[in-house]
Order: C-alpha cells, then structure tokens, then sequence
C-alpha cells in the first residue's frame, strides 16, 4: 500500500514516525514538498519516505492520499489537484466536513475524517475515525487507540477535547515550577509530577468498568488534602471553566 500526504506538519510527522516504526510498516510513504525541511528529515530517517515533485505527484502515486493543510487553505491546495477514482481520501483537517470535500477531492467518493494526535509517533493515544472503516481501523491500530464514530458531531466533541492538550501541559508546568520554588530541584521536580499524573492516568486507563465519581471519593479523605483541594478548586469554578471552553471549542469546529 501506497500513503501520501498533502501537507508536511507537525501531525503529518506524528503520524509517518509512528507507521514507519509499526510492525508491517507502508512500503512507501509520499510526502508533499511544502514543508520541504521536515519533509527532508523525514526522508532522512525513514527508508519508505519519497519527497514528491508537488501535491500533484504525490496524488498520482499513492493508494490512500492523507489531507493534511490548514483549513483556510484547503480549497485552494486542493481545487488544483486533480485526485482519482479508486482513492481513499483521510481528512486530518478540523471543521471541513465530508460534504464540503465531495467536490474538492472527486472522482474519489471514499472519505474519512481522521483525529491523530503528536503521540501516534510512540504508538500512544486515540485516533479518532468518521466514518468507520475497517481497512484504516487495521492501520491505525496499529500506532494508537481507535475510536470510531458515525456521525461528525460526535466527531466534533471528540476533536474538541484534544484542546486540552496545551492546558494539561501547563498544569505539568505549573506544578513542577511551584515545586521548584519551593526549593526542589527542576530533575526532582519534573521526575515527581510526571511519574505521579502517569501513574494516575495509568491506573484510571486499567482498571475495568471505571466510575470515576468513585475515583474521585477513594482518592481524598474527609478533612485531607485532596478534599481542600477538589473543594477549593470547585468553589472557584475550575471545572466549569474546563466545560465552557470545550462548549466554546465544539461551537467553533461546527462553524458557529
């Protein structure tokens, strides 16, 4: 099988890391030449990798072709491209639903918007898929998690929720320059908050049948430090605040 990309970001990296060093990894991958210093790196590293002439070429030589520009520019890239029949089309682009691409990318009818995020490079974290479909369910799986879903509002909330991933970095900062402050050295620091949110995740990820409002109760105690800090927290609205801007997210990727 044959990959291409249009467009040579950060995500389209993610992704080509991540198949090149899979178990059965593409015999070939096509990159667009847009990004021509990451493109090249990438060539650099990854046998599989072909730099295209332009778009157009990496079109003509691929079985699957990867959309991967930025959406204000996706109706220019893509109106001079001319795309074939038997292609599957995979949209990694936020707010352009399938409908919008019909004309952009026919002949080819065969479309599925698909949500990576920068972990697929460690094989690690969901890949979202609208609609399902099985031969790219077998391809994901293997650099991620596979959620599939039917229709794209479902899609769009899902999406929304990868705009926390800035936030939760933040808070990773936040609490190991706190640590630092108060005179713990910054590789203590970093190796005590990082090893503590993945253990945290890590048991919240095995353990089956998980409730996480019993999550919540087992990990603070009556008077303790867990329960003035939820409390704290809730008094002053944190949570809601987490609630509103996904709301504001999901609102934007459906164009409102």
């Amino acid at each position: 099988m044959r990959l291409g990309f249009i467009g040579t970001g950060k995500i389209t990296s993610a992704l080509v890391t991540g198949l090149c060093t899979a178990d059965n990894p593409p015999t070939s991958i096509y990159l667009s030449p847009r990004n021509i210093e990451r493109a090249t790196a990438l060539h650099n590293t990854f046998d599989q990798i072909v730099i295209g002439q332009d778009n157009q070429d990496v079109v003509d030589h691929c079985d699957w072709v990867f959309l991967a520009v930025l959406p204000q520019s996706a109706k220019t890239i893509l109106s001079s491209v001319k795309f074939h029949k038997h292609q599957k089309i995979l949209s990694l682009m936020a707010a352009i639903s399938v409908d919008s691409l019909i004309n952009l990318v026919a002949p080819a009818s065969e479309i599925v918007r698909v949500v990576p995020l920068p972990t697929a490079a460690q094989h690690l974290g969901p890949i979202a898929l609208c609609p399902p479909d099985f031969e790219i369910k077998q391809l994901m799986n293997k650099i991620g998690n596979v959620v599939e879903v039917t229709e794209e509002r479902h899609l769009y909330a899902l999406w929304s929720v990868t705009s926390l991933m800035a936030p939760y970095f933040e808070l990773l900062r936040t609490t190991i320059e706190w640590l630092i402050r108060e005179g713990v050295s910054k590789d203590l620091a970093q190796k005590y908050a990082l090893s503590m949110f993945h253990g945290l995740s890590t048991l919240a990820n095995e353990t089956e049948s998980i409730q996480f409002d019993a999550f919540v109760k087992d990990h603070q105690t009556p008077g303790g430090l867990n329960e003035q800090a939820i409390k704290s927290l809730t008094q002053d609205h944190w949570y809601s605040l987490v609630e509103n801007i996904l709301d504001v997210i999901r609102h934007r990727m459906n164009g409102k």
